[in-house]
């Protein structure tokens, strides 16, 4: 399997609620969202976007997203792959469960895979702004 097949496999679990099958292509250690110059949404402590580190770690976001928000559009639109690192195109509606506001925005999922074909690490590119405006419901 591909590395962009693994990404397509992932989606499909998300689709599916299945946590396991989305658990099983990352390795124990995969890091989630970090970023070493600073994410505004990570600093101003919007949940899904905090770093996190393994299994663990995910469990913890894909927590954190179920209570923050609701995804009513998710739409793969292209899966990139070069090497060891894949981007996804992904556009998605986002309703805000507290604020009640809903944005629409594009963003890409940058994955690097390590040479067995598991997950290292996952950052989200999104309209921060956009994403912080809506949640914070300004």
């Amino acid at each position: 399997m591909s590395n962009g097949d693994t990404v397509r496999t992932i989606y499909e679990s998300f689709g599916r609620g299945d946590v396991q099958g989305i658990l099983d292509c990352l390795h124990p250690d995969v890091e989630w969202e970090r970023w070493e110059e600073g994410n505004s949404l990570q600093d101003a402590g919007y949940p899904p976007m905090q770093q996190r580190k393994g299994h663990d770690g995910v469990l913890a976001f894909l927590s954190a997203l179920q209570e923050t928000i609701e995804l009513p559009v998710f739409e793969v639109r292209g899966v990139f792959e070069d090497g060891d690192t894949v981007a996804s195109r992904v556009r998605v509606r986002v309703r805000f469960r507290e604020s009640g506001r809903e944005v629409d925005d594009d963003e890409w999922h940058i994955w690097t895979f390590d040479d067995e074909g598991r997950v290292l690490t996952l950052r989200h590119l999104i309209d921060t702004k956009k994403q912080y405006d809506a949640w914070r419901g300004d």
